[in-house]
């Protein structure tokens, strides 16, 4: 008696679906795909014109480009999918990246005070913004040493009085601002006020009491 075979059956390991992981020559197609983590400084416009400096923030994102294609190339910020979908890529950047952490402040290359070659002797330093360096405790300052012409915490008190005066000069702006719309509203309702009164002239006038 021969036996019946399930036309519906296959043998571990010979599927043919490759959503299958079972399947013998299964391929990830992310494999495929050329992927980069990267941070990038981003400017935080609302805070810019609050604090009346330049102030950026630290921002993840991922580059993916499909091989052979020019036309199509992804760049995002980074979502934590990405993480668990491109562990290879993700590790890369934690080891090349991950130590110099998420800076929010003013960057230095904003601060006129500061030539390139002082910027990157901060940068070595761990000193990114302009606020590290003003916030700075006094074992962290004492390790600048002489720059920009002054000793280390005659510049922290530089960096403070530049974060200061940032702040007095927004305030000064938004004030004109504030004060520029209402003289703005003031002149626009008189000259509502006036093309009605040519409109319809007379129409207007208190009616004086008998």
């Amino acid at each position: 008696m021969s036996a019946v075979i399930d036309p519906s059956y296959r043998p571990l390991g010979l599927e043919t679906d490759l959503a299958n992981p079972n399947f013998a020559g299964v391929r990830n197609p992310d494999d495929l795909l050329w992927v980069q983590f990267s941070t990038k400084a981003m400017q935080d416009n609302f805070k810019s014109q609050k604090e009346g400096r330049p102030i950026f923030f630290d921002q993840i994102r991922i580059e993916i480009r499909v091989p052979g294609n020019q036309l199509l190339t992804i760049e995002r910020p980074m979502e934590d999918s990405d993480k668990v979908r491109f562990p290879r890529q993700w590790a890369y950047f934690q080891q090349t990246h991950g130590t110099d952490g998420q800076n929010v402040g003013t960057p230095l290359a904003q601060w006129p005070l500061l030539r390139p070659s002082q910027i990157e002797e901060l940068r070595a330093l761990k000193f990114y913004t302009v606020e590290q360096v003003a916030f700075a405790s006094d074992d962290q300052i004492s390790r600048v040493g002489l720059l920009a012409g002054m000793a280390p915490f005659a510049f922290r008190e530089r960096a403070k009085l530049y974060l200061e005066s940032a702040k007095d000069n927004a305030l000064a702006t938004k004030q004109a601002e504030e004060i520029k719309k209402r003289d703005e509203l003031i002149a626009d309702m008189k000259a509502r006020l006036d093309k009605l009164e040519a409109a319809q002239p007379g129409t207007l006038h208190l009616k004086k009491d008998k």
